[in-house]
Formats: C-alpha cells, structure tokens, sequence
C-alpha cells in the first residue's frame, strides 16, 4: 500500500470515528427530549385533572373528618368527667361560723396525726395554724363569699400536709396561702404567723436560698409569703389555681418522696418553685486538740515507753449521706382545679358512664 492509499485509509476511519459520535449524542439528545417531553404530559394530566374536580370533599375524606372528630369529642369528654371528678367542689351552703368551726377541726386533727421524727419529736408543733392563724384567733370570714375559695384552700392544705407526714419529712416550719380574704396589717400577721410551729420563736433568722457547696449552712426562714400564681383561665374550661407554699425540714429521700407524691395527687398539682437551703456543715470537722493536754500526754507516753495510739475514726473528717445535715425546702404548690356549673353535674356528657368506669 502506497502513501496515499494510507492518508485515505486514516482519514475514512477517522470520518467514521466522528459520524458514530455524532449519531450517538443525536440518539442520546432524541432520548432525554422523549423524556421531558413524556414528564411534561403526565404533569399536565395530573394539573388538568385536578382543575376539573369538584370542589366538594370526597364522601371518603368526609367519613375519615367525622370520626375523627368523634374520636377526639370522645376523648375530651373523657378528660372532662376525670378533672371534674378530681375536682374540689365549692359549697356555698358553708357558714362563716361553720368554716371556723371546720378550720379548727382540720387543724387539731392535723397537729395530732403529725407523726415522730427521728429525733422522737412531733413533725408539728403543738401551736400550728397552717396558714389559718386569724380564723384560729376566733375571727370570722370578712364575707360570705369568700368561705367556699377558704374552705377549699383548707382542704388542700389538709391534703398535700398529709402528704409530706408521709414522705417522712423532719418538720413542718411554715404552711402559707394566698390571703385573698386579708388586707393589710391582718395580712402582714396572718403570713408572717402562718407557719407549722404557729408565731413560737424558733431562733433562726430569716433568709432563704440555697447555700453554696462549702459555704455552712444559711439564715433559714421562720416564715414565708405566696405569691399569687401566673395563671388565666380559659372560658371553655373553666378552672381555679390555688397556690400553697410549704416550709419544712427534711433529708433527700423524704424531699424526693415529696414531691413525687405531690406530682401524682388530685387534683392536678405542680410543684411551681423549689429553693432550699443547708441546715448544717456537710462534712463534720472534729474539734482542735488543747495543746496544753496533748504536750502532757506526750511526755507521759515518752516517759513509759509506750506508743501512740492510732487516732480513732471520730477524729477524722467524716462525710456522707447519713452524716449529711438536713435541708430547709421551700417549696410552692400549684392545684389547679375545675369549677362546676351550677348543680355540680360536669359540662361533658356521659358523666354517669364516667363514674361508672371508676
């Protein structure tokens, strides 16, 4: 083969090199064309489609909508009977001679069921008023209304006090409430002596909060004041908060114990606030040696001999949970209750089935 027969030869497989190329992309270009142009006409079908539906909802979405609604109307009308039923209702037929004659009884019953701390003293004292101090002193409610709102905060008080005889704390310092039925100086004397050991001076300063790691103990509180919940009722349920706060002594286990048995009452209650502070060191430091008898007793062990003895586990520094001292918690209550229409029958229907079921 000659030289020009091999230009042709490498120009033809060259060309045809290229012309295969080009068909290829042309095919390829053909294709991804088909394609779109296919997705184009399903997309316009589905928008056609949908432009031509009936704006009507389907009978299928109607049925699904209803019983969903009477899944969800059933439920709240099970939620309903249950707060109700866990409600504190309001008796207007109560007296303001016989809510003092109510309050004293809760109040002695009280200070008598109050349990022996490990020390073998009452967890109360003697004296106590649990926040009721002024109806203790023989007043009377200033109105009639205001007896069914007291009666229930005395009932609570009864209530979430039981709770920590319970929990097993190691005293009850202080019971408050909102004085709503107070004004002015009677205010300032019924918070001031609302405490579990009434006004009986207990030698401790007032002051709260909680003390730093190291710090020795705080001032603790003789008293202590509540402030009127953050809380706005809805009008489609209507329903009550009622803040209590509570002052007592007490170790980890029986704070613990507390406030879970408090997050599990009835009516619903939340713990709102939770300070505390140190009644004592946590390490207990032994004390300091007289140098005077130890210099004597040294020579008296040089002189005979004999040798020193180990210091005993008294003289160490000793730390722990049993050794640890109690805290004084502050802790405020938040019940939140319904309030029944009139008759005391709940909103929701089937009340009787509700009952039942209990």
């Amino acid at each position: 083969m000659n030289r020009n027969q091999t230009i042709l030869a490498a120009a033809g497989g060259v060309s045809g090199v290229v012309l295969l190329g080009i068909g290829w992309l042309t095919f390829s270009s053909w294709q991804s064309a088909a394609e779109a142009e296919s997705k184009m006409k399903r997309s316009k079908s589905a928008l056609s489609r949908i432009y031509q539906e009936s704006v009507t909802p389907s009978e299928e979405n109607v049925s699904i909508v209803e019983a969903n609604r009477d899944r969800a109307r059933d439920w709240v009308g099970s939620l309903s009977r249950g707060i109700f039923r866990d409600g504190l209702a309001l008796d207007d037929t109560v007296t303001r001679g016989d809510f003092q004659r109510v309050c004293r009884e809760t109040v002695q019953a009280l200070v008598a069921d109050a349990p022996l701390n490990a020390a073998e003293d009452p967890v109360t004292d003697a004296d106590a008023g649990f926040g009721f101090d002024y109806y203790l002193g023989g007043n009377l409610p200033q109105r009639d209304e205001y007896v069914p709102r007291l009666l229930r905060q005395l009932r609570l008080a009864d209530k979430i006090v039981r709770l920590l005889y319970e929990a097993g704390i190691q005293h009850l310092d202080g019971v408050a409430r909102e004085t709503f039925d107070l004004g002015g100086a009677a205010a300032s004397a019924d918070s001031g002596s609302s405490g579990g050991g009434g006004g009986r001076p207990r030698g401790r300063a007032r002051g709260r909060g909680a003390a730093t790691a190291g710090s020795g103990p705080a001032k603790l509180a003789t008293s202590i004041a509540v402030p009127a919940p953050k809380f706005r009722p809805d009008d489609s349920v209507p329903m009550t908060c009622e803040r209590l706060g509570f002052l007592f002594t007490t170790r980890q286990e029986g704070l613990i114990a507390a406030v879970n048995a408090i997050d599990a009452m009835r009516p619903f209650a939340v713990v709102s606030g939770l300070s505390f502070a140190k009644t004592g060191e946590d390490v207990l430091v032994p004390a300091a040696p007289d140098p005077v008898a130890e210099a004597a007793a040294a020579e008296a062990r040089a002189a005979s001999g004999i040798m020193e003895k180990p210091a005993p586990r008294t003289a160490r520094l000793v730390s722990g949970p049993l050794f640890e001292s109690p805290v004084q918690v502050t802790l405020y209550v938040d019940v939140f209750s319904p309030v029944a229409p009139a008759g005391g029958a709940p909103a929701a229907d089937g009340a009787e089935d509700g009952a039942e079921e209990e």
